[in-house]
């Protein structure tokens, strides 16, 4: 499913549980780098999403984990018209010294939100075309921020 409207984003990705605790397993360039595909392993049993209360202040999780997360499920996630990709590693020192270090933890996504952060769009906003900031982070100090038009979510 692709959308470009903010509220039917952030209802795609409420949908998926923000992808919380999902591993990034794969990151590919597409359509000449004008697109960016994530392939995630899946954890969840469905794709119901949060529950919101009536204020909208409060996200409970409704879903359970897949009883074995071993064998992969494999969600797609397209970020398409990309104007702005930037990855921040932190890389601690011991995953430098040794690489045997890295394990899939290191992938493990806290939540990918449209973010819509003013630092990123204010450059984009006299564009006939809406652009949106989505903020993906992980565990400590690393993230990924982006700056496209579109969203894609496949099965």
């Amino acid at each position: 499913m692709k959308e470009t409207e903010k509220v039917k984003i952030r209802e795609l990705l409420y949908n998926n549980y923000e992808f919380n605790e999902c591993i990034l397993e794969e990151v590919n360039w597409l359509k000449y780098g004008s697109s960016i595909e994530f392939k995630l392993n899946y954890i969840y049993t469905d794709s119901k999403g949060f529950y919101i209360d009536s204020a909208g202040k409060h996200l409970i999780k409704t879903g359970k984990h897949r009883e074995n997360i071993d064998i992969p499920l494999i969600k797609t996630i397209r970020f398409n018209f990309i104007q702005e990709f930037l990855l921040k590693n932190f890389l601690p020192i011991d995953k430098i010294e040794d690489a045997n270090n890295i394990n899939w933890g290191f992938s493990e996504i806290d939540v990918i939100r449209i973010d819509d952060n003013e630092m990123f769009l204010s450059y984009y906003r006299k564009e006939k075309i809406k652009y949106h900031h989505f903020a993906i982070l992980f565990g400590g100090k690393r993230r990924i921020d982006i700056v496209c038009h579109e969203l894609e979510i496949k099965e």
